[in-house]
């Protein structure tokens, strides 16, 4: 009952922040190249951070060059800051952002509370066609030119119910934001569940009224897991993938700190992988020294010689040397159902922005 009425309480305080907006009351800031927001309703696990990696490579391969703004959460960096990939320093810039610039180290990251400060900085000191704002649909004061919608395919729906009773940050009438929409996650769910899913969004759309938006959906895959060589610490896409089919026959751990573990480990066994130990972590959780002797102790107790982590964890595990126990990681991938090469040039040519010949073809 409690959460109940701080849910009231919650929603009424998001709709008249959003409702400012709309209004003109609040304004909203547009910076100097065409903006594209990637964002949530609900409160974390929908695959932002995969999806910006795979924006900037399909951005890239249209001959655009984009820069990414984030706000860098659980980062200890103050102001405005520019991450550095050789750091390898996950507690000052926050391990998403860290991610993005190590698997981009070409693409300028950005760091600010506020995102149009991260945005001016960006500008005045890199060349981009354009900016990917990360985890930025709620963050009303910055213009964008494409918003983009996540929706978590294997998420309870249930849970869009505002916080505290549910996972949702602003009520779902958000929506009516989304220039797009991108389903994602939908390999990991049943399909019954993923057309529960659809039809929510679809009766959504048409209660508020709106125009429904090009609605995309992903599967999300572990395209290959690799050996975590000493030699290519940093160089995340350097690494040597291992032989899946030799995995198939060993005892293995999993060790994750993200949002929906569940998925994680479900990705894992479905693919075959004898899972013995599965280790999950808060999202955003920086692991003590503790917590990996923690690790190393109960697989060797259960006899397991390999742990394989997420891309997100192993930036922040660059130091850890277990004893008899080797790192792996699962690099996911995002595989659209249908081809996005309408999407890309209409935003291309919508924004005025000169695009790669050979895509023009297509």
């Amino acid at each position: 009952m409690i959460t109940s009425f701080l849910s009231h309480i919650y929603k009424g305080l998001t709709d008249l922040r959003s409702g400012l907006y709309k209004d003109g009351v609040l304004g909203s800031q547009k910076v100097g190249v065409p903006v594209v927001s990637v964002g949530n309703i609900t409160a974390g696990g929908t695959g932002k951070t995969p999806v910006v990696d795979f924006l900037v490579n399909e951005f890239r391969e249209y001959g655009l060059r984009a820069g990414i703004v984030s706000r860098g959460y659980k980062g200890d960096y103050k102001g405005v800051v520019k991450v550095d990939p050789s750091s390898k320093n996950p507690k000052r810039f926050g391990d998403e952002p860290l991610l993005l610039s190590m698997k981009n180290p070409l693409t300028p990251v950005y760091l600010a509370k506020d995102r149009v400060k991260a945005c001016e900085s960006l500008l005045a000191e890199e060349e981009v066609d354009l900016i990917i704002a990360d985890d930025a649909y709620q963050h009303l004061k910055l213009q964008r030119d494409l918003n983009v919608l996540l929706i978590d395919a294997t998420e309870d729906l249930n849970n869009y119910e505002l916080l505290p009773s549910g996972r949702a940050r602003e009520s779902f009438q958000a929506v009516e934001r989304a220039d797009i929409i991108f389903i994602t996650k939908a390999n990991w769910c049943d399909d019954l569940h993923l057309q529960r899913v659809m039809k929510f969004v679809l009766e959504s759309i048409e209660e508020y009224e709106m125009n429904t938006p090009p609605l995309y959906v992903f599967d999300f895959k572990i395209a290959e897991i690799c050996r975590f060589s000493e030699s290519h610490k940093g160089e995340i896409g350097a690494w040597m993938p291992e032989d899946l089919e030799k995995l198939k026959s060993e005892k293995l751990a999993s060790l994750c700190a993200i949002a929906r573990p569940d998925t994680y480990q479900q990705s894992l066994v479905e693919m075959g992988l004898v899972v013995a130990k599965s280790f999950a972590f808060k999202d955003h959780y920086y692991y003590t020294d503790r917590d990996l002797r923690q690790i190393e102790s109960e697989c060797q107790a259960l006899g397991i010689r390999k742990i394989v982590v997420t891309e997100k964890d192993i930036v922040k595990l660059l130091k850890w040397e277990p004893k008899d126990l080797e790192v792996l990681v699962a690099s996911v991938k995002l595989y659209p159902r249908s081809p996005l090469t309408e999407l890309f040039k209409g935003f291309a040519k919508s924004n005025d922005l000169l695009i790669s010949n050979s895509i023009l073809d297509l």
